[in-house]
């Protein structure tokens, strides 16, 4: 958890980076369904607003390629469930989101992650 807590400012912000996007999703979801970390990151308050901040600032940016790769990230590795996936990371996501949605209600409300929040549930 010390290094997650370390190395996640620049996980998340790598999510904007149309270079860095597909590698930095791939570690994100691998500390969040690692089965002896996911509860102790999905229940850290600091990294959910960070998280949250990331996800704004993904979606405030102009990088198309790197907020549909991250709905299809939660298309495909959250909603669908896998066998290294299980409903705490979908409620995980889906209380990201929803923050995203009362504090940054514009922002999510141009996004495309409206339609996700369906298959959240």
């Amino acid at each position: 958890m010390k290094f997650f807590k370390k190395f996640m400012d620049f996980l998340l912000v790598s999510i904007c980076d149309e270079e860095l996007v597909d590698d930095a999703l791939l570690i994100l979801h691998n500390f969040l369904v690692a089965p002896n970390l996911k509860f102790k990151v999905y229940d850290d308050q600091e990294c959910r607003e960070f998280l949250v901040k990331s996800i704004k600032l993904l979606y405030d940016g102009t990088s198309k390629p790197c907020k549909d790769k991250f709905k299809a990230y939660l298309e495909t590795k959250v909603a669908e469930r896998t066998e290294d996936t299980d409903n705490a990371l979908k409620k995980f996501f889906k209380s990201i989101i929803l923050k995203l949605s009362e504090d940054h209600n514009e922002t999510y409300s141009s996004s495309n992650l409206t339609d996700v929040m369906d298959k959240l549930n």
